[in-house]
């Protein structure tokens, strides 16, 4: 499946938080709510394939995995040094 194929609910449209949860390049997740949302999507990180986690109710997109494990370890250096609140 690719963001392209998200499908959307009038109730999503009304609210943007019930909206589809896509991994970024970073620990974030982007809300997909729309179409207008999925075009700013796919305009930042292409028509990206994307696979639903059950557990985290959001979409992961494998080929970010290693940069953001990359993030993940460089975020965790700094919190080791400066303290994370």
């Amino acid at each position: 499946m690719r963001v392209s194929d998200l499908q959307f609910t009038a109730e999503m449209a009304n609210d943007s938080w019930k909206g589809h949860r896509v991994e970024t390049l970073t620990d974030s997740y982007r809300i997909v709510n729309n179409r207008e949302s999925r075009n700013l999507y796919t305009d930042e990180f292409d028509d990206v394939e994307i696979e639903y986690d059950v557990e985290l109710k959001a979409y992961r997109v494998p080929a970010f995995a290693d940069r953001r494990a990359n993030y993940s370890e460089a975020k965790q250096v700094d919190c080791d040094r400066w303290g994370s609140e």
